[in-house]
């Protein structure tokens, strides 16, 4: 298709998408949690997530499972459960689909112009709707009273600060990218003084804190605490029993092929190059949520010195990397992540235009020496030949990742709960004697 025609088509969908939206106040508003609040002595937490890919349900996920012996949690997806009358694909199509699975179609399928430009409009568009988006998070509230809010969204944090501040509700940012242009739109506009909000970045990396700069988040909100990576990651493997439960040979070097929850047409790309490779290699391709890749994978016909597993949607991705001698993967921030703190060599795909918000991943892999991108699948033989084969040069990968100041997120973020609940309860006090 014509680039030009492309961006008529977007144009008018766009176009279409400002006019859409908040045609009723309370349409989707319902209720997270079951008992009534006075029968509840834990604390009520809301983590507001993302269907969109997959890092957003992986950073709720692992929130969920560090906080719920202590506190009673509520995942909720923004904008299916909260926003969804500002949801122009769903409007459009009379809720057959979404924004979030027009995302995920895009993603799956590499359209990665289309995708840019899908998020470019939620990126000037939503702060435009910033007061109907209080409104539909206020009402949602209205029915879900909690003691803290949690968010992993992008592109929704300058008004769930807003209604944090009027309602005197606790809240704690964590972007799942590195970089964070999609976490920090329209903050410099929202109630950046209110003392009861942090905003927790993973690392103390100048090039991941410059961007905050011109936002003005004042340092004493800010926490370098650790990526939001499940429990499961830093639990000792026996690698060798693993490898006998998935059925994988002991001897050979294992490549695992991750392409995101949602899956990607990518992995049929890769394993037919690897499927070509010269070395003895044990293959595992994740397919994600993409079953209609098995068929056509399982048509590749592999050589005697490749063997393979096909692996469906599945939470032993931790199992999987911790037998893993290289991750080939797209440039999420969240597989990225996974991989750096399971201390794995990265080959990130850089064979298309990466996603803008993602871009950053590659250098940091590469500035850090964790890894590089693949730039043309015709060069995947000999970067294999250095991150397997090259021992002296794999060895150093692997110390770079071993060495590289990781703060525990799990420890981190437990503190940080207490303590704005904590200053929370004195807050609402200094307020009722004023």
């Amino acid at each position: 298709m014509d680039i030009k025609i492309k961006k008529i088509y977007l144009a008018i969908i766009f176009v279409s998408g400002l006019f859409t939206g908040c045609k009723r106040p309370k349409p989707y508003a319902k209720r997270v949690f079951v008992e009534e609040k006075s029968h509840i002595l834990k604390k009520r937490i809301i983590t507001f997530t993302s269907g969109g890919g997959g890092g957003h349900v992986s950073a709720a996920r692992a929130v969920r499972t560090i906080l719920q012996d202590n506190y009673e949690i509520a995942d909720v997806y923004m904008l299916r459960d909260v926003l969804a009358p500002l949801d122009f694909v769903k409007q459009m199509t009379f809720e057959y689909s979404s924004a979030e699975d027009l995302y995920n179609y895009l993603i799956t399928n590499k359209y990665v112009w289309f995708t840019n430009t899908l998020c470019d409009y939620g990126k000037y568009n939503m702060p435009l709707k910033d007061k109907k988006m209080q409104k539909l998070i206020s009402d949602f509230l209205d029915l879900n009273p909690p003691d803290l809010m949690i968010s992993v969204m992008p592109t929704v944090n300058n008004s769930l600060l807003a209604v944090a501040k009027k309602r005197g509700i606790p809240l704690i940012i964590i972007p799942t990218d590195l970089d964070h242009s999609m976490f920090i739109i329209g903050l410099k506009d929202s109630p950046l003084t209110y003392e009861l909000y942090r905003y927790i970045v993973p690392f103390n990396d100048p090039d991941l804190l410059k961007p905050l700069d011109p936002v003005g988040i004042p340092s004493q909100r800010i926490v370098v605490g650790g990526f939001p990576i499940r429990q499961e990651f830093f639990a000792k493997k026996n690698i060798k029993k693993l490898k006998n439960d998935f059925g994988i040979p002991l001897t050979k070097p294992v490549v695992t092929v991750l392409m995101g929850a949602a899956g990607s047409s990518a992995t049929y790309d890769y394993l037919k190059t690897l499927s070509r490779s010269k070395h003895a290699l044990h293959v595992i391709v994740c397919l994600g949520r993409n079953e209609a890749l098995r068929k056509k994978i399982e048509k590749i016909k592999l050589p005697y010195n490749i063997t393979m597993s096909l692996v469906g949607f599945t939470d032993k991705i931790p199992d999987i990397m911790a037998m893993s001698d290289v991750l080939i993967s797209k440039c999420g921030t969240v597989s990225v992540m996974e991989a750096v703190h399971a201390q794995i060599p990265l080959l990130l795909d850089c064979t298309s235009r990466a996603l803008d918000w993602e871009a950053l991943n590659v250098s940091f892999i590469t500035q850090h020496g964790f890894g590089e991108g693949v730039t043309d699948l015709k060069k995947l033989d000999k970067l294999l030949d250095k991150y397997l084969f090259d021992r002296e040069f794999y060895e150093r990968c692997k110390k770079n990742l071993r060495e590289f100041v990781k703060p525990r997120f799990a420890d981190n973020l437990k503190q940080v709960v207490v303590e704005l609940l904590v200053q929370a309860q004195s807050y609402k006090l200094a307020h009722i004697k004023n």
